[in-house]
Formats: structure tokens, sequence, C-alpha cells
């Protein structure tokens, strides 16, 4: 099922949008990203719940389309006038925080770049002053599709709910997605009717990069859930095409990169054996089990005694619930939906 929003009033339409920039404007107000209403989407809570908002591709915007790069390479600008300075930080990436002359302070996050040096003494802007690049930058985010996080707090450091914010300003409504009710589901593989061989276990991919640690295989053929969940997927990320299944009454998602193509939308739900979409040559399976990433090999793939093996390396051992995994150094290098974690304002 897909998610269904409404991009702008007609009253807004008609006295805010300077079609020759892009920029969205109300008042004292610039909407922070110059990029056309239609080609955003953002929804009413951020995945964590919080007040902030994620704004993306909108979903319409197909793979490879003129729109999705045009999206990609939009313009980050000051929405009122105040005081900017750069807020870089591990998470957040290149990150930006506007006080404004409103006595509210606005933070960005994940630009690919901005014109405030890092040092710099905050500068004076004018709302529509161009701040920066979308972007993906920040640890997990990186892995992610292009996007820009922001919020809104007050005086008293308390969050506005962005999507409010937007809406009370600019007339653009939040993307509302309604998710299909699914039982609580465990993963029990195989991935697919053809054959798996396994390019790079976990151990060695971990060893890499503990974030993404994962299993490389080679699949020639269907791609099929291994669980039953809800379904988000990602168009263009550093890893090629993102599909990602998540049970929430369990805490279990696991994640596919790098397919060839793909069957579903983002909100979708699909039950244990579905289609996902189809590969041809390596890809790459992460699974994530109540927030820590582990080994997929012994639970979604095949059975480990029965996998088809490129190295001589054997399997690890699959580690259980209640085991102190080493696999991550923390919960939260994974968000269950989106493989992000939280931004360090919020």
């Amino acid at each position: 099922m897909r998610g269904r929003y409404r991009r702008i009033t007609l009253a807004a339409l008609l006295s805010a949008l300077l079609s020759s920039t892009s920029l969205v404007v109300h008042a004292q107000y610039v909407f922070p990203l110059a990029a056309p209403p239609e080609y955003m989407a953002w929804e009413r809570f951020h995945w964590d719940g919080s007040d902030e908002v994620d704004i993306e591709a909108a979903p319409e915007l197909a793979h490879g389309s003129e729109e999705l790069a045009r999206f990609e390479r939009s313009p980050v600008v000051a929405v009122t006038a105040g005081r900017v300075r750069r807020a870089d930080n591990e998470r957040g990436g290149i990150a930006l925080i506007l006080d404004g002359d409103d006595g509210y302070r606005y933070y960005y996050a994940h630009l690919s770049r901005s014109v405030i040096e890092v040092g710099e003494a905050p500068r004076r802007v004018r709302p529509g002053d161009r701040l920066g690049t979308i972007g993906r930058s920040g640890r997990w985010s990186r892995y992610l599709e292009t996007h820009l996080h922001f919020s809104v707090t007050d005086g008293d450091g308390q969050f506005l709910n962005g999507a409010d914010w937007f809406l009370h300003h600019f007339g653009l409504e939040p993307l509302t997605r309604t998710w299909e009710e699914y039982d609580p589901a465990w993963p029990e593989g195989p991935i697919s009717p053809a054959k798996v061989v396994v390019i790079r276990d976990f151990e060695t991919l971990r060893a890499r990069n503990r974030d993404t640690a994962s299993v490389e295989v080679a699949l020639e053929g269907s791609l099929v859930s291994p669980l039953t969940g809800e379904v988000r997927v990602m168009r263009n990320t550093i890893f090629g095409r993102r599909v990602q299944v998540t049970n929430r009454h369990t805490d279990q998602t696991l994640v596919f990169s790098g397919l060839e193509s793909f069957s579903v939308r983002t909100g979708d739900t699909v039950e244990r054996g579905d289609p996902l979409g189809w590969n041809r040559g390596v890809m790459n399976v992460m699974y994530f089990d109540r927030g820590r990433l582990r080994d997929p090999l012994p639970v979604v793939l095949v059975p480990p005694e029965e996998a088809h093996h490129s190295g001589e390396k054997k399997n690890q051992p699959h580690d259980t619930p209640d085991r102190k995994a080493d696999d991550t150094e923390e919960r939260d290098s994974g968000d269950l939906r989106l493989y992000i974690s939280q931004d360090d304002q919020g």
C-alpha cells in the first residue's frame, strides 16, 4: 500500500512559491530547501517519534530520473533572518545551527557542503540566503538517500513539531502513510529459490566496517522476503538500490542492498516468501536483531551446512539473543526502519 500525500494549498501556491528559484516563502520565513514542493516529502513525526523532520525525495520520483537528480542537488537556505554557525557532529555530519531573530533555533544536518566554514564566527544571514547543499553526511546517514534533517526549538530548548511548522507557515502538508497490520514474526530463510553463493562472510565484512557488517552474496534470480513486515525502499544510495523489511512487533529488520530491480515500494506489507525483487550478481544482506547487527547467514539465507561458499572460511555460530553480542558497539548503530541513528540535536 503506497503512502499518499498532498503538497500545497492553492492559496499558499499562489502567494508563496517563487518558481524561478524554487523558494517557498511566507512573510518572514522561507522553506529550508529550495526545491519544487512536488519533489519533496516528509512524515508527521521523525522515525524515532520525535518532532524533527527528514525532508526526502517524494516517493513518486523515479530512480534515475532528472527530477530525483535535481532534488539531490537542492540548495539549503536560511529559513529566517539570524546568525548561523557550523555544528558538525558524528551523527549529523555537516550541520548548521541558525539562531533566528525570532527567538527560535533551527538545526540543519546531513549537508554535502556548506558555505559556512568550520570555526567561522556566526554569520549574519537573511531569509533565503544559501547555506549549502542537501546531502547525506554523517556516520549512518551516508548509507541512506539524500535528505535534509531539520528541527525547530524555542528559547527554552523545547522542540516544535517540524511538520506542523511547515504546515503553519507554508501550507505544506506531510506525507500520510497507512501501514497494513501484520502479525509478529521472526526472520526465517531462504532469501531465494535460486542458488545463493557466499562471497564474503559476516566476520570478514565486520572487520572492515562495524557499521555496515553484512554478508556479501552472489544471487542470480528472484529475491523473496524471509520476514513478514513493512517495506521501505531506497532508490539511490552508495550501495545502490536497497529494500528493507521490518517487523516492528519483534524488532527485526532485514536490509538487502545492490538489487538489480525491486517489485515492492515503500508502504507495502509483505508476508514471508513474498517477492521483493530480482538480482543478477553481488548483493549484501544485513540483519538487525533488536537493534544489533548480527550474522544473517544462519537465520535467513540457507542452513550453514548447505551454504555454497566461494572461500574456505566456515560460518560463525549465530549469536543467541541472550548473549552479550559484540556485533556492534552500541544499539543505535542502525534505525530499524531507516538504518540511521538519531541526530545529536534530538
